[in-house]
C-alpha cells in the first residue's frame, strides 16, 4: 500500500472569529475591550468578578471600551455586553494580576 501526501490548506470561517476582543489580558492597569460593529447594538456593559461581585456596570456609545482596572484585586473578571432591552450579547474572561 503506498500513500501519497497531499497539501490541505486550513480553511478560515469568518463567522468563527472572536466577536469580542480584550487586551492585554491578564491586565495590571486597563483593559482595551472591542467588538464588531456586526454585533447586535450593545448599550451597557457590566464586571463581575468570578464570585459574582459586580465590580461595574455602564453604558456604551461605540464598540470600544477601556476599563481602569488598577484597583482591581488579583483574580478573574467576567466583561458582559447587553442589548437596551438586558439581553445578553456577547462576554469575555480576563485576568487582573499584580
Amino acid at each position: 500500500m503506498t500513500l501519497e501526501a497531499q497539501s490541505v490548506r486550513p480553511t478560515v470561517n469568518t463567522t468563527d472569529q472572536p466577536k469580542v476582543r480584550l487586551y492585554p489580558n491578564p491586565a495590571t492597569t486597563y483593559v482595551q475591550v472591542d467588538w464588531n460593529a456586526q454585533l447586535k447594538p450593545a448599550k451597557f456593559v457590566v464586571v463581575n468578578g468570578v464570585t459574582g461581585k459586580q465590580m461595574l456596570t455602564g453604558p456604551v456609545t461605540s464598540n470600544t471600551v477601556r476599563l481602569e482596572v488598577s484597583n482591581y484585586v488579583t483574580g478573574l473578571y467576567v466583561f458582559r455586553l447587553f442589548s437596551a432591552n438586558g439581553s445578553y450579547i456577547s462576554g469575555i474572561t480576563f485576568q487582573v494580576s499584580k
